[in-house]
Parts: structure tokens; sequence; C-alpha cells
């Protein structure tokens, strides 16, 4: 796979997509600088990776630039914070540390 399309796997683009999937709020880039703790200059290197993928469109309001997703970036988006709430939940099954457990033909000890 590309590593142009290999950004949203990185952190601060993971957590700029997520946060642009929030429509309450009215999102440029000084705003998202702050909310994922990245530098201006990164942040304008991510929205136009964005952009030219198709994931955000931008639009000039008065002085502000404002950043919107595409429905292209918010299904990914929503794969993304599926996907993360996944990943962070606990292991309810049991108290093993056996990750195969429950997997049928996997996580067994055998007798050799």
């Amino acid at each position: 796979m590309p590593e142009k399309d290999m950004i949203i796997f990185k952190e601060k683009p993971f957590r700029t997509l997520i946060s642009l999937n929030d429509d309450s709020r009215v999102w440029y880039a000084n705003v998202l600088c702050k909310h994922t703790d990245t530098t201006y200059p990164h942040m304008l290197k991510i929205l136009k990776e964005f952009e030219s993928v198709g994931l955000i469109r931008t639009e000039q309001v008065g002085r502000i630039r404002t950043v919107r997703l595409t429905s292209k970036g918010k299904r990914i988006a929503k794969i993304l914070e599926e996907a993360s709430e996944l990943l962070s939940q606990k292991k309810s099954v049991g108290n093993s540390n056996n990750v195969l457990e429950g997997v049928p033909g996997e996580g067994e000890k055998s007798d050799s």
C-alpha cells in the first residue's frame, strides 16, 4: 500500500479525521491544531493530503477557511471510530491471557 494511502493510520491524521466527524463544530486549521495537539504547518500538510484524496472539502468564509468532511471522509471516519472503539474494549471472555481462547482449534494446549 502506498505511503499516501497510509496517512489515516498515523496518530495526528487519525485524530484529525475523527475530530472532523463532529458536525456540531465549525472546523478550521487553527482549531484542529489545538484539538489534536498538532503544529500548524503539519496540520496544513495533513489537510492538503486529505483534500487530494477526497476526504475533505475546504471553503473560504471571510478570512477563515473552513474544513468539512466529504461523504467519503465521513464513511472512513465512521469506520475508524468503530474500529477504535472495538480496539479499546476490554476482553470480556474470562480472565485468560490466551488471545486465541474461544477460537475453534486454537488456543488449546497440545499434548506433545
